[in-house]
């Protein structure tokens, strides 16, 4: 009998080694090329210290980083702007640019605290906030009667760098979703193959495959401990300790088969 579908261990091993624990030479590449703005992410992370050693989760910290910079300067120049402007328009597009960043600050707080604690629905959530509110402060320029904009650059940063960074953010919560139906599937076959171990204990009067199957029994029970745990592990974000569950139960599944290996008696 094929006591494991191994894939679903591979499955999960792979998600958490690559989406969190290890550092691919390639990885600001590969991150980039799934947001919508390859060019400009592959030259904003390869500018930032620390992005070449970061695991995706730190990419999306660098990208929330700059944008919190980004806000607060940006809130400064308008706030400095609307003090200095004379004409009643112009200084009307300031206040809501200086209003639109105040608010944008507040989302981007939550953002980070989201990240941090890996709540990456809300963490997008707040960077869509970000996005319109820079938007709004560009678009308040362009109606009648138009002004010329002097934050046109400094609101196209904002918005390209919170898009990428919910892209960016969206690919770890993409990943957790992967983890949880791996880890299920798991768990299913772990279970399904309990019950072949009993069914085929009671079977047999052998004492040499009673005492492999034995073996098997006990290594099950801990290998769905294990998975229940890495379960739990996902749901709290805590990746590393999923991972370290998962190779817990690869073990597992090692030691029953070789319980058969060692004399040769019998191969399942």
């Amino acid at each position: 009998m094929k006591l494991l579908r191994w894939v679903t261990i591979v499955l999960a091993l792979l998600i958490f080694d690559q989406s969190f624990t290890s550092v691919s030479a390639d990885l600001i590449e590969d991150t980039c090329n799934k947001t919508s703005n390859f060019k400009f992410c592959v030259s904003f992370l390869r500018s930032k210290p620390g992005s070449a050693t970061a695991d995706v989760q730190g990419l999306a910290q660098i990208v929330a980083d700059q944008i919190q910079i980004n806000l607060k300067d940006t809130f400064s120049e308008a706030s400095k702007l609307y003090k200095e402007a004379t004409e009643r328009v112009i200084k009307e597009c300031f206040q809501i640019c200086s209003e639109e960043y105040g608010v944008a600050i507040h989302y981007m707080d939550g953002v980070l605290a989201n990240l941090k604690s890996k709540n990456y629905r809300n963490a997008r959530e707040g960077l869509t906030g970000v996005y319109v509110d820079a938007d709004t402060c560009e678009e308040s320029f362009h109606e009648e009667p138009v002004r010329p904009s002097p934050l046109t650059k400094n609101n196209n940063d904002v918005k390209d760098l919170a898009l990428i960074g919910s892209q960016i953010i969206h690919i770890l919560a993409d990943v957790k979703v992967l983890a949880r139906i791996a880890l299920d599937q798991t768990l299913t076959n772990s279970v399904d193959t309990q019950a072949q171990i009993a069914r085929l204990f009671n079977e047999t009067s052998d004492e040499y495959i009673r005492k492999g199957l034995g073996t098997c029994k006990d290594e099950y029970d801990l290998g769905v401990g294990k998975i229940t745990e890495a379960t739990q592990n996902v749901i709290l974000s805590h990746f590393v300790d999923a991972r370290n569950d998962v190779a817990d139960v690869a073990d597992a599944v090692n030691t029953c088969e070789e319980s058969f290996s060692r004399g040769g008696r019998w191969r399942h």
